[in-house]
Parts: structure tokens; C-alpha cells; sequence
């Protein structure tokens, strides 16, 4: 037996209150008037009756009755889970799973969470052993077998954060611990919202034979949410060449009835413009805000709502910068025909936001000094030689891309032998396919970043473009062939020189000896080949918690070591010996990256925020992620499904003891009424 709220115990106390009255209770005479006493000699009155029990029954009845109600209040139940986990049946190996993704942030929830763990530590007996873990988007030892301090340590300072659910690595990470163990029994519990977003049935995820899978489950009926899931910017260029950004934010709810509710959105942590948007459950909102100027270098913002019951969706962290386009020096060459690059610079300009602002220069005109500044050097059908050539070599070496169209002037001799050397192969003859038709691309390799766009059904036909001239390539050693044409000859290669990179098409990128520039794939084809040469990736206006960002891959940010700051001040060290070589953004809000040459204040930020499948609110049964756990069939019908672990209040409302209490105490207190009436005086 056991109480749900034992401080109710307490009130036996008052048993006194009927004890004393008996005690204290005492018989008085009624006064007989005569008309003279003078001659009545006076007798004194015995006064015994308050030291002595008088109506033992009816004191008993209100004893009983108060003791009942205070059992009542108390809420008595009957803890057999408790009893059967502490029956000496042999040891037993817990692996207790913690949820702390961002949809176990809400107080309630996650207080529920806490409460859970403490019980099932409560429970463990002097055989047993428990592993705390942690879990979001992957999961950690928190507690290792063995160490109760530790384990309730663990369970005591864990906080709710803004990760992913993931349950498949938390459980196969569960699989592992338990099929380690030598203890007779092997269970693992997860404590979790159990989120559907979260589950994905995996081989790896499967309990060994003999182990049971427990949950409690602390989700109950979702509160109604608005969160704000995304936003989308557009840049636009403004009078005097001042760039504005355009704001719109997608928000989601999760229930309760069509509202309105108010958004604001703020830059550098001060409120900027708010409007009031209209939400309807199960249908996306979308609000736009007014065109906001954008200052130089990179700016932080965020979208806001107010407060409620699911805080990590409330705010959404975005950052933006008035340049992040990628400088590209397009080197046309002495052709015969006028503006040869034309194709080029205008496949490269496409697009309202185009990431790349492209210089043009001839060949004879190009000078040491206008390499720099630029991310990418195009040479289309123009080779170098002389000290501009050199100059560009050791461009390249320092982290430049070269991207290079070979045509009728390429020829071998033509090239910069420290220049030439870079190549990913040495220009060969011209080789004629008129007569044949033209060559076609065959083969390319689609796992690479220039022709992955082109893997999927509809996205474009690489194989429509007919190339009619094309130089040879004599392939260096270290030489990677993206594409080959129907001949078997190289179409595209590749080399990485020093920091940099070289990427050779061996034709040209026009309409003079192919009609690739004629093709719907041609500015695809041309936007990645430039982002890949350059090595170039934006930063996204945010990322999710959970992802990981090389350093050496973000634009605008030098060196080789740097320095994060987490936004809650905490700071770790990247890259150099011992220390890691990329970020995990593992909280929601806005990282500052910068190198450790660099001062305080600079380098760029790093916007965070949790996964928009945290904000859904669809379920999934424990009991069917048990049955795809326990598998019986394949762990030879040892494996059990356990029931799920009761809270005592779930317990204790199952039971409802406290009725029978009451009732009781209800009866009782009937009985004294009419005993005390029938045992009181009359008065005459």
C-alpha cells in the first residue's frame, strides 16, 4: 500500500480533537430553587467526569471517521509494480532513455519526463544495473552502468533542448549495451512524447533476444501551438545601389480554433516591423513584412510569436548579408567572333538573386591585378602566359577556382608552363566530329555535386547537347573524369591544386563548336560547374540544430583554426591539432564563427533553430514502435513486449481507493450524528 500524496496523513492529528472533547466534557447540575436553604447543608460536588472516557463508541465512530478522511485525501493505492520489480528474481540490465528533443521543452512535459526517470531509479534493486541516455537527434551515454550517483546526477540536471527526434539511434545504441549484458533480465524503457516525425523502423533498432522494451509515454493531449517553421528572403537591389531584404515566415498551428496572433520580426535584437496574421489549424500561414534596408556586412534577425505551451517554435533565427555573391573574372580569349563570352555571362547573370557578379576581360587586357577579389577565373578559350599566368597559378594554389573552356586557341604550346601545370591534363589536337553527327555526352558521374541536379527523371537531358569540335586531353595521373563523351574521350575533368581547384571542359561553352549554349541544361549545367569549381556554398539564412558546418567551406572566412561561440557562451576551438574540425550546432540561436587570428566581434554567425517536424503533433503508439522492436519471430519468441510503466497517478486513478475512504467516512459520520442525538440530555 502506498499514498499519492502522503502529507494528507497528517491530518490523524486531528484525533485528538474528539479525545479532548470527551476529556474535557463534564456533567453540570440543574439548580433546584427552594425557598430558603438555611437550613440545607451545603455538599461539594464531585468533578471526576472530565479525567475519565464517557461514550466510548461515539468516540470511536469519530475517530474512525477522520481517520478515513485523511486516508481519503491521501489517496491510497496499491504500488504492485514496485513490489514485483523489487522481488529477488535475478538482476536486471535497464538501458533508461531519455527524450530532450525540442518537442519535450514544455515544462509540463518535460517535468513529467524528470518525474518518470526519478521512479524508474526508485525502482532499481541491489542486482540491478541502469544506463542513462539522452537522446535527441542522436544519442549520448549520459550514466554509465553501475553508478546510481551518477544516474540520478544525470536525471536531476538534464534540460530539454531544440535537437531532432530520432528514436532508430537511441534504440539501436540501446541493442548494443543489452546485448553486452549478463544479467538474466535486459530491458530498456524510453520516456518520450513519441513523436511520429521521430520514428523510422531500422534492422539496427532491434532489441537482442530476451529483452523487453517498457515506455511512458508523457505526451498526453497536445496544447495549442503557433510556431513559426521557416522564412524566405529575396534580396533586391534598391536606389543607389542600397540592397533590401524581403522577409515572408511560415507559421503552423496545431489546434484550438482560428486565431489571430501577433508576429514581429527583429534585427539585431531590436523589434523592426510586426504585423498580425491569421492561423487556421492544419493549414500553413504565410506573413510577409515590409522591405527592410540591409546594412553592410552580415545581419542577425529573428521571427517571433508569442509564448506558449511548445517555446522552441516560437522564435525563428535567420541571418543575412548585403553580399554574398561569389566574384567571377571571365577571361574571354582572341577570338574572331565579338563578344564570345556572351552565353556565359548571361547563364551566370540568370535569376533575380543570382549568386555570382561577373567581371569580363579580354585577354590581351588582363592584368596580375585584377585576379584578386575574384572566387573563380573563367578562361574561355583564353590561355596565359607570361607573368599574368604565374600570377594565376599561384592564385589558384591560395583557394581560387579555375574553370577552363579549351577552343581553337588552346593549343599546348600556348599555355604557361607553371600555369599549364595545374591542368588536369594537357590540351591535345583538335578533333573533328562534324561528319559524324557531333559527339555526345555518354557517361557522367552522377554522385558528383556538378551532375547531381540531372540524377532525378525530368531534371534535364545531358545527352541532347552535340559537341562538333572538341580538343584531346592527355589525363594526369591525379586527374578525376567527371564525363566522357560516346567515344570514350574526356569531356570533363578535374584537379585539386594547393587550395584551389581546376576544372577543364575540353570544348567550348558557346555556340561556336557545340550547341550546348543552345540547350535547356545549359545554365544548370554552367551554375554548377562554377559553384563547384570555386568550391562555393553560401551560408544558408539558417540551419537546423543538429547539422555540422566545415569552417573551411563558408565563404568570407579565413584561415585554419577559429573559434565558436555557442549562444549560450559557450566557446570551442576548431580545427588545428586535438581539436574538431567542424561545428556542431547543438543549440537553437545564433553561433559566432571567427578565426583565432581574427578580433573579437568579426568572422560571421551561424543561425540555428529546431526541425520543423518538432512543431507536428502526430503520434505514434509505443506499443506498435514495441512490436517493431521486439521481434519475436527473428529473436526466437524470447523477446517480450512489456507493458508500459504506469505513473502512480495513473495507477492510483485506476484503483480509486479514495471513493471507499470516503464513502466510509461519509457512513460514519451519518452513524455519530445519530448516535450523539439518541446519548444527549433532555433537557426538563
Amino acid at each position: 500500500m502506498g499514498f499519492l500524496t502522503p502529507w494528507f496523513l497528517g491530518g490523524l492529528a486531528l484525533l485528538a480533537v474528539p479525545l479532548l472533547i470527551h476529556l474535557t466534557r463534564r456533567d453540570r447540575a440543574t439548580p433546584v430553587p427552594f425557598p430558603s436553604l438555611m437550613f440545607v447543608r451545603r455538599v461539594p460536588q464531585p468533578s471526576t467526569a472530565r479525567h475519565r472516557l464517557r461514550d466510548l463508541p461515539l468516540l470511536l465512530l469519530r475517530a474512525l471517521a477522520l481517520a478515513l478522511l485523511a486516508f481519503a485525501f491521501a489517496r491510497p493505492l496499491l504500488d504492485r509494480a514496485r513490489a514485483a520489480v523489487a522481488a529477488p528474481v535475478g538482476g536486471r540490465e535497464l538501458v533508461l532513455l531519455l527524450d530532450r528533443s525540442a518537442s519535450m521543452a514544455s515544462p509540463d512535459r518535460w517535468s513529467r519526463a524528470q518525474a518518470a526517470a526519478r521512479r524508474a531509479l526508485d525502482a532499481i534493486g541491489p542486482r540491478d544495473r541502469v544506463t542513462v541516455v539522452y537522446f535527441d537527434g542522436a544519442p549520448t551515454v549520459a550514466a554509465p552502468a553501475g553508478n546510481m550517483v551518477a544516474a540520478r546526477t544525470a536525471v536531476d540536471t538534464a534540460r530539454a533542448g531544440a535537437g531532432s527526434t530520432r528514436y532508430a539511434p537511441a534504440l539501436a545504441l540501446a541493442s548494443r549495451l543489452l546485448a553486452n549484458s549478463a544479467l538474466p533480465r535486459r530491458e530498456a524503457q524510453v520516456i518520450s512524447d513519441f513523436q511520429r516525425a521521430g520514428w523510422r523502423d531500422a534492422p539496427e533498432a532491434r532489441l537482442p533476444a530476451g529483452a523487453s522494451l517498457t515506455w511512458v509515454d508523457v505526451g498526453g493531449d497536445a496544447a495549442p501551438d503557433v510556431g513559426v517553421v521557416g522564412v524566405d528572403l529575396r534580396r533586391e537591389e534598391g536606389a543607389n545601389g542600397a540592397t533590401v531584404l524581403h522577409v515572408a515566415a511560415r507559421l503552423v498551428t496545431n489546434g484550438g480554433a482560428a486565431r489571430t496572433v501577433p508576429v514581429s520580426l527583429a534585427i539585431g535584437g531590436r523589434a523592426t516591423r510586426s504585423v498580425r496574421a491569421n492561423v487556421t489549424p492544419g493549414q500553413p500561414a504565410i506573413v510577409t513584412f515590409d522591405s527592410i534596408p540591409l546594412p553592410a556586412g552580415w545581419s542577425t534577425a529573428a521571427v517571433s510569436v508569442p509564448s506558449d505551451a511548445h517555446p522552441a517554435n516560437d522564435r525563428h533565427h535567420f541571418v543575412a548579408a548585403r553580399e554574398q555573391a561569389l566574384r567571377v573574372l571571365l577571361v574571354d580569349g582572341p577570338s574572331r567572333r565579338e563578344d564570345a563570352g556572351l552565353y556565359l555571362r548571361r547563364a551566370l547573370g540568370v535569376g533575380a538573386s543570382s549568386p555570382f557578379r561577373v567581371d569580363v576581360v579580354n585577354r590581351d587586357a588582363l592584368r596580375a591585378g585584377d585576379l584578386a577579389g575574384h572566387g573563380l577565373v573563367v578562361l574561355h578559350d583564353a590561355p596565359l602566359r607570361g607573368a599574368v599566368g604565374r600570377a594565376l597559378a599561384e592564385h589558384v594554389r591560395n583557394g581560387a577556382g579555375l574553370l577552363v573552356a579549351l577552343g581553337e586557341t588552346s593549343a599546348p604550346e600556348a599555355w604557361e608552363p607553371a600555369l599549364g601545370a595545374l591542368l588536369p591534363g594537357a590540351p591535345g589536337p583538335v578533333v573533328d566530329r562534324t561528319e559524324a553527327g557531333g559527339a555526345r555526352l555518354a557517361s557522367t558521374e552522377r554522385g558528383h555535386p556538378v551532375f547531381a541536379p540531372f540524377a532525378d527523371t525530368h531534371s534535364g537531358d545531358l545527352t541532347a547537347p552535340r559537341v562538333l569540335r572538341r580538343r584531346g586531353l592527355r589525363l594526369a595521373s591525379d586527374a578525376q573524369v567527371l564525363a566522357r563523351f560516346d567515344d570514350g574521350a574526356p569531356a570533363l575533368a578535374e584537379r585539386a591544386e594547393g587550395q584551389g581547384r581546376v576544372v577543364v571542359w575540353t570544348s567550348t561553352l558557346d555556340d561556336w563548336w557545340t550547341d550546348v549554349a543552345l540547350q535547356p541544361v545549359f545554365v544548370p549545367f554552367v551554375h554548377q560547374l562554377a559553384a563547384h569549381t570555386a568550391r562555393y556554398a553560401p551560408s544558408p539564412a539558417s540551419y537546423v540544430v543538429g547539422q555540422s558546418v566545415d569552417p573551411a567551406r563558408l565563404p568570407g572566412l579565413t584561415g585554419s583554426e577559429w573559434v565558436a561561440q555557442a549562444p549560450s557562451g559557450r566557446r570551442v576551438r576548431l580545427g588545428g591539432a586535438g581539436a574538431a574540425s567542424v561545428l556542431a550546432l547543438d543549440e537553437a540561436g545564433v553561433h559566432q564563427l571567427r578565426a583565432t587570428s581574427a578580433a573579437p566581434g568579426s568572422g560571421i554567425p551561424l543561425a540555428a533553430n529546431a526541425d520543423a517536424a518538432e512543431s507536428d503533433v502526430a503520434r505514434i503508439e509505443p506499443a506498435a514502435m514495441a512490436a517493431a522492436v521486439v521481434d519475436s519471430a527473428r529473436t526466437g519468441a524470447q523477446a517480450a513486449i512489456a507493458p508500459p510503466i504506469e505513473t502512480r497517478a495513473e495507477r492510483e486513478a485506476r484503483q480509486g481507493f479514495w471513493w471507499w475512504f470516503l464513502a466510509g467516512a461519509l457512513l460514519l459520520l451519518a452513524g455519530e450524528t445519530l448516535l450523539s442525538n439518541r446519548r444527549a440530555p433532555i433537557a426538563r
